[in-house]
């Protein structure tokens, strides 16, 4: 019976890491098959979690915190968070054997340190520290996570912490994009859609359908975008409906609400009925913009027609 148990806690710990990487996949796309998908990202953190993988907490109060797909709840966030500490997040991360460690970009420790930066970044159950974010991410990147490369490029990029440096910032978001991290791929776009002596719309663009095709809606936003104000192509309407119903349809509070204006503003592609019913999603879900939008609707009698 005890070798039972022993081998049981062995199964145990090796299923609680796959669930977790599973998770990984769907949430930054990393050239996985089915692409990004929030909700069952959240699912898979959970069952990791489930069976006491730490990081997995932390992953979980990321999603609600960053995600697109459900209304935000720091007080959540903040119950996961105590989670990861109670499962000795930190006894783990100050336990780490960076001289035993592979190359591999799921490496279990290059995650502890990645869920540690996102700790110390946000000061929920744990005193706010920003050398210490930093040093984690820092870590974690070196090792090749794209994960961690891709939040050392927002510091860098926004002067978080450190002096703000663009070149450094496209640096660590291509190592990650070429991981196919859909969000560095994401963040690449929008740096170089931006006014600014780096703005390439081709180039943004490019970025933005590489992150659309791994299924990530916010990607798929973006192109819409594109399409519809004509950043650097023609103008195409079809084209801009196509990635904003996309992006709504894989559950995005920001495509859905896009997708909703687009319906009730345009024209030539005004139809009220869908956009009430997009728009009626964003708001359950919390969105003020969206209960805004409604108010208007109803108030000038717009869902008569």
């Amino acid at each position: 019976e005890n070798n039972n148990n022993i081998q049981n806690h062995i199964i145990d710990s090796k299923d609680k890491i796959e669930l977790f990487k599973i998770g990984i996949n769907y949430s930054f796309g990393l050239g996985s098959k089915e692409g990004v998908s929030e909700i069952k990202s959240f699912s898979y953190f959970e069952k990791s979690l489930s069976l006491g993988f730490a990081p997995s907490a932390v992953f979980l109060a990321r999603l609600i915190i960053n995600g697109d797909s459900q209304k935000k709840d720091i007080e959540e966030a903040k119950k996961f968070c105590k989670k990861a500490i109670e499962l000795n997040i930190i006894e783990l991360s100050s336990n780490l054997d960076d001289h035993n460690n592979n190359d591999d970009n799921t490496s279990v420790s290059s995650y502890i340190q990645t869920a540690m930066g996102f700790l110390y970044g946000w000061g929920y159950e744990i005193e706010k520290n920003l050398s210490k974010k930093y040093n984690n991410f820092l870590s974690a990147a070196i090792k090749n996570n794209p994960v961690a490369q891709n939040c050392l490029a927002l510091m860098y990029e926004s002067g978080e912490f450190v002096p703000k440096n663009v070149e450094i910032a496209i640096e660590w978001y291509e190592k990650a994009a070429n991981q196919n991290s859909s969000l560095a791929q994401s963040n690449l776009g929008d740096l170089y859609s931006e006014a600014s002596i780096y703005q390439n719309n081709f180039l943004a663009l490019e970025y933005y359908l590489k992150s659309a095709s791994q299924n990530d809606p916010v990607g798929q936003i973006n192109v819409g975008r594109v399409y519809a104000d004509a950043i650097g192509v023609d103008e195409d309407l079809n084209e801009a409906l196509k990635w904003f119903r996309r992006s709504a349809e894989n559950g995005s509070i920001c495509g859905q609400f896009n997708l909703g204006i687009f319906l009730k503003e345009d024209p030539d592609y005004c139809n009220i009925t869908e956009s009430i019913k997009w728009l009626n999603k964003c708001a359950m879900k919390g969105d003020v913009e969206a209960q805004y939008e409604l108010g208007i609707i109803y108030f000038d009698g717009l869902n008569d027609d």
